[in-house]
């Protein structure tokens, strides 16, 4: 009985500290050395259940590891997968991705309520790939979700100013003139804005939508 207790404890004690270091903590998750102690971990973690179900007599104890089994078997994949990647871009000679902030660091994040963590992401993203107007736009948002409106108004108008395409700029305009017009109440501007796409972009598709929504908002 003791035994099995033993093995119950570091079993699902060092299940639970990959899942919180995969899934609690950005600075954890996609760090090639954390894939690797992962792997280890897992091995270890592996080695502990098939001992306590061979040796031991307490009954249902493959059953009783069986849950743990399957997020290792969850974690080894997800390390394992990581390495490919990794290994890829080095085989490539890419290496300023390997260091790169991703997306779903920044998203976990933003559920975990760490704006301060999820700026810091995407602020790093942009320092390091300056034409990334993903990251730029999900800082806009950022500053909306933590309600600061202006600040995001002022992000989507410069990002508005970096993009020449009228297909991508008008999704920017229209998301700033929704929030102009809403949550700022300053609809004569967003009317402006409006109108100036229009006006930029005389012959493109979006700008009949520039202008049904300015008609809207003239009403």
């Amino acid at each position: 009985m003791a035994r099995f207790v033993l093995c119950f404890v570091s079993f699902y004690s060092l299940g639970a500290l990959l899942a919180w270091m995969t899934w609690g903590s950005s600075d954890f998750r996609d760090r090639t050395e954390f894939a690797i102690g992962g792997i280890g971990a897992t091995i270890v973690g592996y080695s502990i259940a098939i001992w306590c179900t061979a040796t031991s007599d307490f009954p249902l104890t493959g059953v009783i590891f069986a849950p743990g089994a399957c997020f290792y078997t969850w974690f080894l994949a997800h390390a394992i997968g990581h390495l490919v990647i990794e290994g890829k871009k080095s085989a490539m000679g890419d290496t300023t991705l390997q260091v790169a902030p991703t997306y779903h660091q920044a998203e976990a994040a933003e559920k975990r309520h760490d704006f301060a963590a999820a700026e810091r992401l995407y602020r790093q993203a942009i320092a390091e790939r300056p034409d990334d107007a993903e990251a730029k736009r999900r800082l806009a948002e950022l500053h909306l979700l933590r309600g600061d409106a202006e600040a995001a108004a002022r992000a989507y108008r410069a990002l508005i100013a970096d993009t020449p395409d009228p297909e991508g700029a008008s999704l920017l305009v229209f998301r700033l003139a929704d929030l102009l017009s809403g949550t700022l109440g300053r609809r004569d501007e967003a009317l402006s804005l409006l109108r100036e796409f229009e006006k930029r972009h005389p012959q493109s598709g979006p700008a009949v939508y520039a202008r049904e929504r300015a008609a809207r908002l003239g009403e």
